[in-house]
């Protein structure tokens, strides 16, 4: 007789997949910004987002950057939001802190991701999901020195 607190292999449950939304340009608000991995291992910063107004109202999707311990170099893509975010670019040896993104409204860019399998061969739609490719520009929040 089974145990109630014994799990086996037919009982394990998945997660939900990550949400597919149409591509294109949208309004999403910034809501937090962590580190953590990736799913090659690699680190990396993780901005939340979520879809402001249109069908997709609620909607959360993330964006990925390199994480930097070293000065981040100028031709990053998380140098390139940040000076999106801050409205211009750092000055030499400014703080490039992860809080200016949170708590302002953006003007994103969505895409899909094109996830593949080890040979190389593009995995079928349902492995495919939403990604913020980069932000566009900053609706709210503008930092102007």
């Amino acid at each position: 007789m089974r145990k109630l607190n014994e799990i086996t292999p037919d009982d394990q449950t998945g997660e939900d997949f990550f949400l597919r939304i149409e591509p294109g340009e949208y309004d999403a608000i910034c809501y937090k910004v962590e580190t953590g991995r990736s799913f090659g291992g690699e680190r990396k910063i993780f901005f939340r987002f979520r879809i402001y107004g249109s069908e997709y109202d609620d909607v959360e999707l993330f964006m990925t950057c390199k994480y930097y311990s070293a000065p981040i170099p100028r031709n990053s893509k998380y140098y390139d939001q940040w000076s999106l975010a801050n409205g211009q670019p750092p000055r030499k040896g400014e703080r490039m802190a992860r809080k200016i993104f949170t708590n302002k409204l953006y003007r994103v860019l969505v895409r899909e991701t094109q996830r593949k399998f080890p040979n190389g061969k593009l995995k079928p739609q349902q492995f495919q999901y939403s990604v913020i490719d980069t932000i566009l520009e900053p609706l709210t929040g503008i930092n102007k020195a």
